[in-house]
């Protein structure tokens, strides 16, 4: 469980009321779906595979629309699968913001960050090991379920 601790100056000695307002509230939801992506008999660096799978992930679609294979580069990101994702609500107020992926040896790590409306996650390979060939079984373990706000806590100072 990912949990985050935020601290706040003193207050004065004012037995008046105070709120705290946050933009959303993230949850970390287990999941257990997968799906396969065939790279066929001789992948490559640059190669792209067009995907049209869906996922429903706690009441939100979410669509992998294409994988690409990544070689590492010069922000540091590794040879890599990475995947286009959209979420689109099915509720309002609910936004994917990451996933976690898995994937059998040479796969290693998985991260994900938003450009735009678009979530791309990757998965990352082991440098020693190259691309792998045929069918690769995906998983998805978690995701990250941003329950948008603005959400606000009030509360009284107790006088002593």
């Amino acid at each position: 469980m990912w949990t985050s601790l935020v601290g706040f100056p003193p207050v004065e000695d004012d037995p008046g009321v105070y709120s705290i307002v946050a933009d959303g509230i993230v949850f970390s939801i287990p999941v257990d779906k997968g799906f396969v992506i065939d790279l066929g008999e001789k992948p490559a660096i640059g190669s792209t595979y067009p995907l049209d799978i869906d996922l429903q992930i706690e009441g939100i679609r979410v669509h992998f629309s294409e994988a690409t294979i990544l070689p590492e580069d010069e922000n540091g990101l590794p040879l890599r699968l990475e995947l286009a994702v959209y979420g689109i609500p099915q509720a309002p107020g609910r936004r994917i913001e990451e996933l976690t992926l898995s994937a059998p040896f040479p796969f290693t790590s998985s991260k994900a960050g938003w450009n735009g409306d678009q979530l791309k996650a990757y998965i990352a390979l082991d440098p020693g090991h190259g691309v792998p060939s045929g069918e690769i079984p995906l998983r998805v373990s978690e995701a990250f379920v941003n329950i948008l706000g603005p959400w606000q806590v009030s509360w009284a100072r107790p006088s002593e």
